[in-house]
């Protein structure tokens, strides 16, 4: 289908770069990623195609995609909400994508890649938060761990397709090329150590001498340090926490399951590349740095638990305990965390 007259209007500002075309050369098989056919779709098909299109070009994408096939996860398109900050999400109980509209295909494909590498740790990894059966602390770092990894395929997928020479030895042979991508990824991170971390590397991804686990341990590093972003994923479960009455709060049999930060690195790995395991001397989930949470989220989980604790069968309960972002040191005069809207 003919794109629309549309299709580059209302770029990021931030990325100031050139509107899309569709580059020439040998192309990859286009991944048979399927897509309902709603009202929200309808006019926007051309996009949607085209930002599978593009995805089709990452090996590391075409992987991801695997698990939602074999899973029959579907795309549905999100009605238009300018209130609402989401770009995507995924429902694994109905099997579904859903995807906030983007009119260039560039953004909409990085959006796609994040939301199947949620798929991947659910059907690959077997990982998911369910706040009314983990443990709260333990679905605060779950959670942004999961969030970390996506976000870190995100960036793999889109040096992929900005440097496609880089993984193979022939250049001739190497699939389309998208040289904007990467700087895209790094506007849409908001994030200003990957972002750094993007321009140093930026020769090393672009002649393929940086290691792929290597490069993603990084990123993951770089949005899970990001208090900002922590205290927005806290706030996901806060609220959920705060919705449950004293009954649900009260049970016994609720909040109890906790993931080991080794075992939660061996999930994440196992549902897509040892890069983790690899660079645990940079990466690890069990330090202080990685547990912490802000003084907020730690006020109020302790309140859960004295709520909890007035059921006489949670009395001898363990005292649910991390460290407070006030505990760990800052680097002097840094700026005090924000959180952010969530992007997926």
């Amino acid at each position: 289908m003919p794109l629309p007259d549309d299709f580059n209007g209302h770029r990021p500002k931030t990325a100031r770069l050139p509107a899309y075309a569709r580059p020439q050369g040998k192309a990859a098989e286009i991944l048979p990623l399927d897509v309902y056919d709603t009202p929200a779709l309808h006019g926007f098909e051309p996009v949607i195609e085209e930002a599978i299109f593009i995805l089709s070009q990452s090996p590391t994408a075409r992987r991801l995609a695997d698990a939602a096939q074999n899973a029959a996860y579907v795309i549905v398109m999100m009605e238009d909400d300018p209130a609402e900050k989401l770009r995507g999400y995924v429902d694994h109980e109905q099997r579904l994508i859903f995807l906030a509209k983007e009119t260039d295909p560039r953004l909409l494909a990085l959006t796609l890649g994040h939301e199947l590498t949620h798929v991947s740790q659910k059907v690959n990894g077997g990982m998911d938060v369910n706040v009314r059966h983990d443990q709260p602390l333990n679905a605060i770092f779950k959670l942004l761990a999961m969030e970390a990894d996506a976000r870190a395929h995100e960036m793999q997928i889109a040096a992929e397709l900005s440097f496609p020479a880089a993984a193979t030895a022939d250049a001739k042979a190497a699939p389309l090329a998208f040289p904007h991508i990467l700087d895209m990824a790094a506007a849409k991170s908001e994030n200003r150590f990957v972002q750094a971390l993007l321009r140093h590397a930026r020769p090393k991804i672009e002649d393929g001498s940086i290691a792929t686990d290597k490069f993603m341990a990084a990123c993951f590093k770089g949005f899970y340090g990001d208090t900002g972003l922590r205290m927005t994923y806290e706030n996901v479960i806060l609220r959920k926490l705060a919705a449950y009455d004293a009954d649900v709060l009260q049970n016994p049999a609720h909040f109890q399951n906790a993931t080991a930060p080794e075992a939660l690195m061996r999930d994440i790995d196992a549902h897509s590349m040892a890069y983790l395991a690899k660079n645990k001397a940079h990466v690890d989930l069990a330090a202080p740095l990685f547990r912490a949470v802000s003084a907020h989220a730690l006020d109020i989980v302790r309140q859960v638990q004295d709520i909890r604790r007035q059921n006489p069968a949670n009395a001898a309960a363990a005292a649910w305990q991390a460290p407070s972002f006030a505990e760990i040191a800052a680097p002097r005069n840094a700026p005090a965390p924000q959180p952010k809207g969530p992007q997926a």
